[in-house]
């Protein structure tokens, strides 16, 4: 998705890419207008809509969690892209952010649950069935024939 200068926080263009399933349901959505039509209308105070909405919906603005607002879904945002397993760089351009510092240190959490399954991941690997060489490093030598090294017996 293209991003006008005009709409954005630094006024600097851009393009945010959004997964094809979304592009399908916008290209759907679009069935009977015309090529200057908006297909949604983009709010000048989005941070005041939402507290409007919350407000409606019997939603408090603030938890035991938090603070629910505006910055929040930036915060959500960042901290689901980190735990669909993007770098810190991808992180970063997928948040417009000009530092990953700012994108790993201020937006990307780390939840409990998130820890518990890399525990859990970690635990399988080091516990598993699948044969695992601790000491001894296979490789190919200069000749292309197979060979090993155990490093504790320096052979």
């Amino acid at each position: 998705m293209v991003i006008e200068q005009r709409m954005t926080k630094n006024r600097k263009g851009g393009f945010q890419p959004i997964p094809a399933g979304l592009v399908d349901r916008l290209a759907a959505s679009c069935t009977g207008k015309g090529p200057s039509d908006l297909v949604f209308g983009v709010l000048s105070h989005p941070a005041r809509t939402l507290e409007y909405d919350l407000t409606l919906a019997g939603i408090p603005k603030e938890t035991d969690e938090g603070v629910v607002d505006f910055h929040a879904l930036r915060t959500t945002f960042g901290t689901l892209i980190v735990e669909s397993g993007a770098n810190a760089k991808v992180a970063q351009r997928m948040m417009r952010h000009s530092d990953p510092r700012i994108t790993m240190n201020i937006y990307a959490k780390v939840r409990p649950d998130a820890l518990n399954a890399v525990a859990e991941t970690l635990g399988d690997a080091l516990n598993g069935d699948d044969p695992c060489a601790t000491r001894v490093q296979r490789g190919k030598g200069k000749d292309g024939a197979d060979f090993a090294t155990d490093y504790d017996n320096k052979s």
